[in-house]
């Protein structure tokens, strides 16, 4: 006989239900585990997960801060990994409902419960390069003669990502670092294909692996020698890094420049064997 409060049938119906795709019955079945069970923590989050789903967004995240309510996390001597990344789907609801400036700030307060600081890291150089276009921000873009440890200290979207390339002997190798800080270099340089969140997201979020903004949009000279300055400072700092001097030829202004940097790379190659 069907015990209508039986947890374990209920998880069952609940997979089911998901797997034939019945977001509304995966979601009415988890809130009824959810008020049967509250003191599981995976219903809280499976409730949340179920709410998203459901395109339920703001719901999924009030579901989650009632689960954090009920909790002390500060009488964690250590971050899980658990509530780290409970965090951080927070924080990428946040953002899906496009509240970039709570985004950031949620980012800034649970600092200290991320396990992963680089997905952090990560997370928040893409938020503030996303705002660098809803606010309109103003950036020092004279970076000749500016030493990269001062760009380093910086809080602004292009010094995250500069953190980002230079944490470690091959961060500079991720196409995915190169693709954000190019995106906000030429954000805040007024790029026109790059003024709406739309095209920010597009560019961040949907490129192919080794693709960047230099591969295909046209660049006037200031936003040119601006990508020349950031990228001769990377150079400096890493000069193992075969992307950093690979990635130059996307954006060569002239064709004397093409073959200088094209020559060096075939040269170097050769060398090697």
């Amino acid at each position: 006989r069907f015990d209508p409060e039986n947890i374990q049938i209920l998880r069952d119906l609940s997979l089911l239900q998901i797997q034939m795709r019945d977001r509304l019955g995966f979601l009415t079945t988890r809130g009824e585990i959810l008020r049967l069970k509250s003191t599981n923590k995976m219903h809280w989050v499976a409730y949340a997960l179920a709410n998203h789903l459901a395109g339920a967004t703001h719901t999924a995240v009030r579901v989650i801060d009632a689960y954090l309510n009920t909790t002390n996390n500060n009488s964690l001597s250590r971050p899980t990994y658990e509530d780290s990344e409970l965090a951080l789907y927070r924080n990428s609801l946040l953002e899906e409902l496009e509240q970039y400036h709570d985004a950031l700030t949620h980012l800034d307060t649970c600092r200290t419960q991320i396990v992963d600081i680089t997905a952090w890291a990560l997370k928040r150089a893409q938020i503030l390069t996303i705002l660098l276009v809803t606010d309109d921000k103003k950036i020092d873009h004279s970076f000749e003669n500016v030493k990269l440890s001062a760009l380093l200290t910086q809080d602004d979207a292009i010094s995250a990502w500069l953190r980002l390339l230079t944490q470690s002997s091959t961060s500079a190798e991720n196409y995915s670092y190169h693709r954000g800080l190019q995106t906000a270099l030429l954000t805040s340089l007024h790029h026109p294909s790059l003024q709406t969140v739309a095209a920010v997201r597009t560019m961040l979020y949907e490129q192919r692996a080794c693709q960047t903004p230099t591969d295909f949009l046209a660049l006037d000279d200031s936003q040119t020698n601006a990508l020349n300055s950031i990228y001769e400072l990377l150079q400096q700092a890493l000069p193992q890094s075969q992307v950093l001097k690979w990635i130059p030829v996307t954006y060569a202004y002239s064709k004397l420049q093409f073959i200088t940097i094209i020559n060096d790379i075939i040269i170097r190659q050769l060398r090697k064997g």
